[in-house]
């Protein structure tokens, strides 16, 4: 079950190493009551909004919780991209920005303590399979169970 709010943000965080500020959105998957997996989207321009995830260790990722990550930046905020910083060292998050569409874009040399920063960027035209009637349809038939 989807889940929205700041819970999520802080079990992102937790699973981040990260505090994000008051103005971050969470959409989060449950399973059994707890959450499985989530993202937080900070800095939001209007062009473009940074995407932040993490993902308990024994779930993968579920399509309708994918859907409804792509869902938020592109239909309801209507951005044109998401943004994600990678460290160079974490090859599962390169694999995963990947597998959601996402492409590198540049290096940030030094920009870790100890490592370098892949910036990889997601346009909504990579975005489309997520964006399906398949999974638009999960979605509403969500919404429409949970306000």
């Amino acid at each position: 079950m989807l889940r929205v709010g700041p819970d999520v943000v802080t079990w992102v965080g937790a699973g981040t190493g990260h505090n994000y500020d008051s103005n971050a959105v969470g959409i989060g998957y449950e399973r059994g009551g707890q959450i499985v997996q989530g993202v937080v989207f900070t800095d939001y321009t209007g062009a473009n909004i940074q995407f932040h995830i993490a993902r308990a260790p024994s779930h993968p990722f579920y399509p309708a919780f994918i859907a409804a990550a792509m869902d938020y930046p592109f239909r309801q905020l209507g951005c044109r991209r998401v943004t994600a910083f990678v460290a160079a060292k974490n090859l599962k998050s390169q694999r995963l920005a990947e597998k959601f569409g996402g492409t590198p874009e540049g290096v940030m040399l030094d920009a870790l303590d100890d490592d370098d920063l892949i910036v990889y960027g997601l346009l909504r035209r990579n975005a489309q399979h997520w964006l399906t009637a398949r999974y638009s349809d999960k979605l509403k038939q969500y919404r429409s169970n949970h306000g």
